[in-house]
């Protein structure tokens, strides 16, 4: 489906055109959300512009990440409930049949589109110390569609 009028929340698999998740492997991401934060990750995000390049929904305690315009599936993360309300991260998955040569870069992107599309956390998108860009923010524009401060991760 593609971007138009604002559309209903919460997000369900049925708000967007998405592809089946595919092969995956796990990756080490891990947080904790209160009760409110998981209310909002619930509520999922519907891209509404070309800019905004992620379609999220929540189904089955899992938080569905797929790429907007071509509704790929690129990251699945199991949501554990506590009594109080509160949530962690189960496990994590990013999609892929390729080794992944960088993981703390992978999963600091997950972080990124958790805390800024869903909380509004506002943290700074993490660059890889290997890549490169003709100008400043291309790759955060490509990958989110925003522009926040930018970090580049240190190599570990």
């Amino acid at each position: 489906m593609p971007p138009g009028p604002r559309r209903s929340y919460p997000a369900t698999s049925k708000s967007w055109d998405i592809k089946p998740f595919g092969r995956a492997i796990e990756i080490p991401y891990s947080d904790n959300f209160t009760a409110e934060e998981y209310a909002r990750l619930k509520r999922g995000l519907i891209p509404e512009a070309m800019e905004e390049k992620w379609f999220i929904y929540f189904e089955d305690h899992e938080l569905h990440f797929h790429r907007g315009w071509t509704g790929q599936g690129i990251f699945r993360v199991e949501l554990q409930e506590e009594e109080s309300g509160d949530a962690s991260v189960k496990r994590a998955l990013f999609a892929t049949d390729d080794a992944v040569s960088d993981m703390v870069h992978l999963v600091e992107l997950l972080r990124f589109l958790v805390g800024n599309l869903l909380l509004d956390r506002r943290l700074p998108f993490p660059r890889s110390m290997s890549s490169s860009e003709p100008a400043p923010g291309v790759i955060q524009h490509s990958f989110s569609g925003t522009g926040y401060p930018e970090k580049t991760l240190d190599k570990k």
